[in-house]
Formats: C-alpha cells, sequence, structure tokens
C-alpha cells in the first residue's frame, strides 16, 4: 500500500510542474514584452527592469495551480486506466477512494503553497512592483485621490472630507461637525503632529436655540486653524485603493476592522474580497480531486487533451468567480456566496463525478 501510494504521489508533480511552468511561460510573454519596451524605448537599466519584471510574475502564476492541479490529477489517473494499473489495483482489493489518498496529501501540499505564495509573496512583490513603476518607470509620483471619505469621531463628532490625497497626506473639502450645534468647513487641512491638523480657508459655525423655531447663528472666518480631527498620517493609508492580491490576510482584516470602527463607509466589498481571498486557494485541492476522476473516462487523448480540459474548466472556474464578486461588491448576494459560489459548485461537480465513476 505505502508502495502505491508513494508511486501516484511522485507521479502527480511531473504533469503538476509541467502545467505551472508551461503555464506561466505563456502568461509571461505580455509582462516580458513591456519590460523589452522599456529596456528598449526608455532606456531604462535592465536590471531594474527585470526586477520589475520577476516582480510581476507571481500574481499571475497564482491563477495557474487551479489548472496545473487538475492536469495533474487528469494526466496521471488517465495514465493508470489506459495501462490498466488501476484495474490490477482494484484486483488486490484496493478501492479507488483508497487510491485517492496520496491525491488529497498531493492537494493538501499545492493548498499550502498557495496559501503561503498568496499571503506572503505576491502582496510585496506587487507592492515592488509599483515603487519600481512609479520611481524608475513612470518618473514621477502620481496622485491618489479617495473621495467623499466619511469618519466618526468619537460618539458625536462626524468629519467629512471630499478629497483625500493619501500621497501628499492633504485633505481637501472638509466638513467637521461637532455634534453641538456647531460645524466648522475648510478648503484644506495638513497633518501637523499627531491627530492635530491645520484647516486653512474656513468657516467656524455656531447657533444656538433660544426658542423653538428661533434660533441665533454666529459664523466666523478663519485663515488658519489647528483642531484635533482623531484622523493620523496612518489612517491615510487605510484609505489607498488597493486590491486584494496586494494586502495579506492580516492586513485585510485589520482594514475590515478599521472602518468598522471609524464610521460610515461600507465593508461589504472587504468582505467579498476577504472571502474570495480565503476561498481561491481551496480550489487546487478541488481541481485536483476532479482531474483524478476525470482521468477514469473512457474518452482518454494523451496529455494534449488533458490539458485542454484544464483550461476549459479553468476558464469556467474563473468565469463564474468573476460574474459572483461584482454581484457581491454591490450587494445583490452575500459577500461569503460571492467568494465562495464557485467552490461550491465545483466541489457538487467532483463530488457527482466520483459518484458517477464509481458506477461505471
Amino acid at each position: 500500500m505505502k508502495i502505491l501510494y508513494r508511486y501516484i504521489f511522485f507521479k502527480l508533480w511531473g504533469p503538476f510542474l509541467f502545467g505551472l511552468m508551461g503555464t506561466t511561460l505563456i502568461i509571461a510573454l505580455d509582462p516580458m514584452q513591456k519590460a523589452l519596451d522599456y529596456i528598449f524605448k526608455n532606456k531604462i537599466d535592465p536590471a531594474v527592469i527585470l526586477e520589475w519584471f520577476l516582480c510581476s510574475i507571481p500574481k499571475d502564476m497564482l491563477f495557474i495551480f487551479p489548472t496545473a492541479s487538475l492536469l495533474a490529477g487528469l494526466l496521471v489517473f488517465a495514465e493508470l486506466s489506459k495501462n490498466s494499473e488501476l484495474v490490477a489495483i482494484r484486483a488486490g482489493g484496493i478501492s479507488f477512494f483508497a487510491t485517492l489518498r496520496p491525491v488529497w496529501l498531493f492537494s493538501v501540499l499545492v493548498f499550502c503553497i498557495v496559501l503561503y505564495v498568496q499571503d506572503r509573496v505576491v502582496p510585496p512583490a506587487l507592492k515592488k512592483r509599483q515603487e519600481i513603476f512609479r520611481i524608475h518607470i513612470k518618473q514621477h509620483q502620481p496622485e491618489r485621490f479617495r473621495k467623499n471619505v466619511v469618519l466618526r469621531i468619537g460618539e458625536d463628532k462626524l468629519l467629512h472630507i471630499g478629497k483625500m490625497d493619501v500621497n501628499t497626506g492633504e485633505i481637501f473639502e472638509v466638513l467637521l461637525y461637532t455634534g453641538q450645534q456647531e460645524i466648522l468647513t475648510a478648503s484644506r487641512g495638513t497633518l501637523k503632529e499627531g491627530q492635530v491638523w491645520t484647516l486653512h480657508n474656513g468657516i467656524f459655525s455656531a447657533w444656538a436655540m433660544e426658542q423653538p423655531g428661533n434660533s441665533e447663528s454666529i459664523n466666523r472666518r478663519f485663515k488658519s486653524h489647528d483642531v484635533e480631527l482623531g484622523l493620523t498620517s496612518r489612517d491615510l493609508n487605510n484609505y489607498e485603493v488597493k486590491r486584494r492580491q496586494e494586502m495579506s490576510y492580516k492586513e485585510l482584516m485589520d482594514l475590515i476592522r478599521y472602518h468598522d470602527s471609524r464610521g460610515v463607509l461600507s465593508t461589504t466589498p472587504l468582505w467579498v474580497d476577504f472571502y474570495s481571498k480565503t476561498a481561491f486557494p481551496f480550489a487546487s485541492v478541488i481541481f485536483c480531486v476532479l482531474g483524478a476522476a476525470l482521468g477514469l473516462s473512457p474518452a482518454r487523448g494523451g496529455s494534449f487533451v488533458g490539458f485542454g480540459i484544464s483550461l476549459v474548466l479553468s476558464f469556467a472556474y474563473f468565469l463564474i468567480m468573476g460574474f459572483c464578486i461584482p454581484f457581491g461588491k454591490n450587494a445583490l448576494i452575500s459577500p461569503f456566496f460571492a467568494g465562495w459560489t464557485q467552490n461550491l459548485i465545483f466541489l457538487m461537480v467532483t463530488a457527482y463525478v466520483l459518484w458517477r465513476s464509481q458506477q461505471s
């Protein structure tokens, strides 16, 4: 039994690495072409462009793992079936589900690899790639604004920022409501120290209710005024637009907790990103077992057919994911189903294919 398990386990790595490296070479053609253009047209140091190119690969490579896992299970079990090795295994009293044990072990190892690459390799690689592009390729730091940012400061204070520059740390079109019949507006604000900001060209408005329906207001203009807004330079980073690939699990959860505690910004899109990010590593496990089940099909056409089946199923997986994520971010379906629907569908497909393989 142990010899059989080792035989199947090590046999899976060949087609897996073939699919992983082969598809990576294909998707690397586009960044490679851009890299050559940067070298020859923009006259940028090849060493810098090489670093940019290497930082571009992990993100695209991450999406190949499910395809490579499916290809590994499909080709290995197709070969075992074609050579009648599975017949001999069953004749020896070993069930098909028992032969799946090395497949489970292999898929769990791939799952751990995907989890590590997604959380520890891709985010810093993308950050480094953006830094290289901004400093060496773009030659200037682009303006990055967030608009209509709303923060709750304490229990009774509300801060509205019309526009926030996350690069320079400036805020524009500021409105602060203190909850005590006082409003402070300013055209611009700059961070002074800690949570103290200097507001420029603003108006301080206050009013008092003397009698119902009768109030007296006071309006005072100022050129500069220091006020504590409960906003630090670190808070600005939490409003920088980032994709889920650029954040680790911890960074994503910290961002969700931050926006939950600070006010009005909906965290639904962030929850969709979180569930999608946690669901993806399981795809390799599902695809590996699905490939093993499909390998028992009597219609076997070699490596190229297996590679084609892997690409078609992978396309279907990412197509479903691409449809569900926008629905979730617009609150049409729950964040969990937005992130996990494709996994649940392919899990049911895998269970059905396994059941059919046992009926034949």
